[in-house]
């Protein structure tokens, strides 16, 4: 038979291993009230803005992270970063010198010029 297992905080109250399923976390959301939190897969410990501690989903988290409308998180060589979203009419170029990889360009018109790629007009 194996033995209930128990921690004991100085007042007294015990907090029972029979609190704890499987992926389970203790969590106190207001002073001297913890309680079990089971964590699903795919999800992260989270406290969003000023709610309780949660298992939050991706969409929670990316919620948190992406407060514009059309922002891109992209990842430089070390660390995640924000690319916010550009002007109208500007589209993204790939640029291998800058932090993200990812730059927001101005479309250019050629308009009453010429345009030669490789030896061939491709625009009159």
């Amino acid at each position: 038979m194996v033995e209930t297992k128990w921690t004991e905080d100085l007042p007294g109250t015990p907090i029972l291993d029979t609190l704890f399923d499987a992926n389970t976390i203790l969590k106190a959301d207001t002073d001297n009230t913890p309680e079990a939190l089971t964590i699903a897969a795919s999800r992260i410990v989270a406290r969003l803005a000023a709610g309780e501690i949660i298992a939050a989903t991706i969409q929670q988290v990316l919620n948190l992270l992406m407060a514009t409308k059309g922002d891109l998180i992209v990842r430089n060589a070390t660390v995640p970063d924000i690319l916010p979203v550009g002007a109208d009419g500007e589209f993204l170029v790939p640029v291998a010198t800058v932090s993200g990889g990812l730059e927001w360009m101005g479309i250019v018109t050629y308009e009453g010029l010429t345009v030669i790629n490789n030896g061939s007009v491709v625009l009159n």
